[in-house]
């Protein structure tokens, strides 16, 4: 029976209960062929990690704030054989180049469009994890013929969070900033507090192995990535953030077909998803259970089943 819900409707689903007792980023790897580069976009240096098909049409993923392509390590194998996917460190973060620029919605909606252009694809479908999710959704309102379909994970940025909601006050502007330990990482980067972070992203940080945090710390200590720390998070500054939201009249625009998918263990993005689902005229939502910030990450077997069932959908 199929998991996939109708167009506004919400569905809650059983995330991955087993985890992998020695579980690490090569575990996630083992079966597929993948390759990891770097391509000049547009005068950017960006790293990439790529599987699959290079006939095939093309899966770009796109991770969120402060990540890296090997977010996506335990997701290439579901959709390599029909996809030429890439997984890309986007422009500021892993190791990227990390120019003097704004990366908000705008600018990264034209770096993807770039990116894009560089690979040889007038088209691409989505899987995008948090502010991914809102660059993607600002490409697909801004070049609509670029996109097809959107895995939208654990969206952030849209729609405008309503009064009541967990993050609505600091949306904005009435109370300060949450404090999770990223400007420390810009600033003292160290093993101790990328695991710091990543357990703020996952229901159970046992689920992170201990590369993976590796991965995170090393990113954090790369040439230019300290001053790239106030673009990076550029959605701190009220101005920005609310120039930059998605509203549900600009999200009733964009019709093409998409899931919402957020894990049950983050309460304060829970209303993202199920916004986005109830605004956009072609999208579910999706509630995993078992999972946080990182559904695709925290449960990848339930995660990579249901989005491989959508992504053949018609």
């Amino acid at each position: 029976m199929s998991n996939l819900p109708e167009s506004g409707q919400i569905v809650t689903v059983a995330g991955d209960i087993a985890s992998n007792e020695y579980r690490s980023q090569w575990t996630d790897l083992r079966n597929i062929a993948f390759s990891v580069n770097w391509l000049d976009v547009n005068g950017i240096r960006t790293r990439y990690i790529r599987s699959g098909n290079p006939e095939a049409p093309k899966l770009i993923m796109l991770h969120g704030t402060g990540g890296h392509a090997e977010v996506f390590a335990p997701n290439f194998g579901a959709f390599a054989q029909n996809y030429d996917c890439w997984a890309i460190d986007m422009i500021g973060h892993g190791y990227t180049d990390k120019p003097d620029v704004p990366y908000d919605s705008f600018y990264s909606a034209k770096f993807i469009e770039d990116f894009m252009d560089t690979i040889g694809a007038k088209v691409a479908d989505f899987i995008a994890i948090s502010v991914g999710s809102l660059h993607v959704l600002r490409l697909a309102q801004l070049c609509p013929e670029r996109v097809g379909k959107m895995v939208l994970v654990t969206p952030f940025g849209a729609p405008m969070p309503e009064p009541g909601q967990m993050i609505h006050d600091f949306w904005i502007g009435k109370v300060p900033p949450p404090s999770d330990g990223r400007d420390q990482a810009s600033r003292e980067p160290s093993f101790e507090v990328a695991k710091k972070i990543l357990s703020t992203v996952v229901a159970d940080i046992d689920k992170i192995p201990d590369d993976m945090i590796a991965a995170r710390f090393d990113t954090a200590r790369q040439p230019g990535a300290a001053n790239a720390f106030k673009h990076v998070m550029w959605w701190m500054d009220l101005d920005r953030r609310l120039k930059n939201t998605l509203t549900v009249e600009q999200l009733a625009e964009i019709s093409h077909k998409s899931l919402a998918i957020v894990g049950a263990g983050d309460p304060a993005f829970v209303p993202n998803g199920e916004g986005v689902a109830k605004a956009m005229p072609n999208c579910g939502g999706v509630i995993m259970e078992d999972a946080s910030h990182w559904p695709n990450y925290e449960a990848p077997l339930a995660f990579n089943k249901l989005c491989a069932e959508f992504l053949a959908s018609k």
